[in-house]
């Protein structure tokens, strides 16, 4: 098997409370990225086992599944039953974010749990608004947005559109998984580190769970990490490891609750030298958020959080993902401090089946109609990692032609069907249907704006 390789930790800092926003770190390796485990002693048993068990998970020999991969692989509990009112842990990389929303009631609440503010809760109603969610002003008066798989996976928006969202996913308890499970993840921007043109912090990469019959004992192993491509460079293309073995030895995590908050923790390591917050929804999809003290602004580059989901037992149909019509938001940062997070709809692209195509919505407001001026293409899946899309690409409109200035191997000038000029760069995608409907987690570095973009989508 062709597995998405190679160790190295990673982590970032922010919290937003409502109308602000501090920031703050996770797993620090120093000034620069380390190979973690040099000279470490591993055990060739462990080594064995978690090699194939995520060959089997990436294989589909684990177990028979749906064609289209609409089934979670086995190992994971029954997902459970889709409620009106729903419980979710994110990861705002960094910080970690409880947020409820009851549709019976219209009603919601968010706190930020790591980077607590004042109030320690905001709450109220919210309207249904073209699938979002819209909570009501921020501080700035601009509208507070998040959209949800409902029971499963939700994207919060707790401020205007320069504050970071908040990736999250259902885990109401703790649960046992059978023998290895493998999850496939696209790392988060961070505000203040660029990380995918320096090729810091993982752009994309998978991990390997497992429990013990309790569900309170995990471990996680074969922690592998590539950095985000980016179109016409020779060091980040598709398949370039950070640094480190191929596969590393496993460490502990610990499932438990705490004011009705179910997490999955596992203390600062070898493997991860900052603490680290696992959620993962019975249907899997996963955040991770690495967090420390309350630190403003890294010092060093440090690596970030990561949002995806189970890998599944067969290939996606990728026809079928491009069929769909999807709300979300896109997110850039430009490791500078400043960020842009706006709701978005796509859907698929007129005359062609290879991709969708779609945009944000003007002024912020989800009532207009989107602008149709993002193009997201899949490509080919992974052969050896169902659900990956690592030769995707994102087309954006580039009206002052930054594509070829800024750093021309970064993007691939064109122009639109009526002439305007275009930046096409390349992307990792992961997506499946863990939750009955398709998520699509995209990372790309946007030559456009010179900022680390990331794009979180659900289907309608």
């Amino acid at each position: 098997m062709s597995e998405v390789e190679n160790s190295k930790t990673y982590q970032q800092r922010n919290g937003a409370t409502r109308g602000t926003m501090t920031k703050a770190s996770g797993m620090i390796v120093g000034k620069k990225i380390e190979p973690a485990f040099q000279g470490r002693s591993q055990s060739r048993d462990l080594l064995a086992s978690l090699t194939l068990a995520a060959t089997l998970v990436a294989t589909g020999c684990a177990g028979s599944n749906n064609p289209n991969a609409s089934t979670v692989p086995p190992g994971l509990p029954p997902a459970q039953a889709v409620s009106q009112s729903n419980s979710y842990i994110g990861t705002q990389s960094p910080g970690v974010w409880s947020l409820s929303l009851d549709h019976s009631q219209n009603a919601f609440a968010y706190q930020s749990l790591t980077y607590p503010s004042t109030p320690a809760s905001v709450g109220g109603s919210f309207f249904a608004s073209n699938g979002f969610m819209n909570l009501g002003p921020s501080s700035s008066g601009a509208s507070e947005y998040a959209t949800e798989m409902p029971g499963n996976v939700a994207v919060l928006r707790p401020g205007d559109d320069t504050t970071p969202p908040v990736v999250s996913v259902q885990q109401s308890g703790c649960f046992a998984i059978g023998g290895f499970v493998r999850f496939q993840f696209v790392g988060m921007p961070s505000p203040y580190v660029e990380y995918f043109s320096n090729g810091f912090g993982a752009g994309y990469g998978g991990i390997v769970a497992s429990t013990d019959p309790t569900g309170k004992a995990w471990n996680f192993g074969a922690l592998t990490q590539y950095v985000v491509p980016l179109t016409g460079t020779t060091t980040h293309t598709p398949g370039t490891t950070i640094n480190g073995p191929a596969y590393v030895s496993e460490f502990a995590a610990t499932c438990g609750s705490t004011n009705g908050v179910t997490t999955i923790t596992a203390s600062a390591n070898a493997i991860v030298p900052e603490p680290t917050t696992f959620a993962i929804s019975a249907s899997g999809f996963v955040i991770a958020d690495q967090s420390i003290g309350n630190v403003i602004k890294p010092s060093v580059l440090s690596p970030n959080s990561f949002v995806g989901m189970v890998q599944p037992s067969s290939p996606v149909a990728t026809a079928t993902v491009l069929a769909g019509n999807y709300l979300g938001f896109v997110y850039e940062s430009s490791g500078a401090g400043s960020v842009s997070t706006q709701p978005a709809s796509f859907n698929p692209t007129v005359g062609s089946s290879s991709s969708l195509t779609g945009g944000m919505f003007p002024n912020d407001d989800v009532t207009q109609l989107p602008l149709p001026n993002l193009t997201l293409t899949l490509g080919t899946q992974d052969s050896a990692n169902n659900g990956l899309y690592t030769g995707a690409t994102v087309t954006l409109p580039d009206p002052q032609q930054n594509c070829s200035k800024n750093n021309p191997s970064y993007g691939t000038p064109g122009a639109d069907v009526n002439g305007n000029a275009t930046c096409t760069v390349a992307a990792v995608i992961v997506a499946g249907n863990a939750g009955g409907k398709y998520a699509i987690f995209l990372a790309a570095y946007d030559a456009t704006t010179q900022h680390d973009m990331g794009i979180y989508l659900f289907q309608q």
